[in-house]
């Protein structure tokens, strides 16, 4: 299974998007926020590994996150069923359909 790994630009894009909040967020003992998040395709690699005697493939791919921004209002809602509703299809399908990104692209 190839294993999933995040562009360290993460931590300064989720800051930049929570900046405007951050007062709110300060005020609060605790919460949650909702976001949309855009992720891109930074880089990939195969590894051959070896363990007694046998040989395998090991994949990585390097994500980095190119967009992110904290939904409020209304917009939040509809946020959370759009993500419900997709944590719902993948768990369904046991894996990520092979649509789920542009027709298997």
């Amino acid at each position: 299974m190839t294993e999933i790994k995040f562009d360290a630009k993460l931590k300064r894009r989720a800051a930049e998007a929570l900046a405007a909040y951050a007062s709110q967020i300060f005020d609060q003992q605790s919460g949650e926020w909702t976001a949309v998040v855009t992720l891109t395709h930074a880089a990939r690699s195969e590894t051959i590994k070896t363990e007694d005697d046998f040989e395998y493939l090991e994949t990585q791919a390097k994500v980095s996150v190119a967009d992110i921004e904290i939904v409020t209002g209304e917009h939040e809602r509809q946020a959370t069923q759009a993500r419900d509703a997709a944590r719902r299809q993948r768990k369904t399908a046991g894996t990520l359909l092979d649509d789920a990104f542009g027709g298997g692209q």
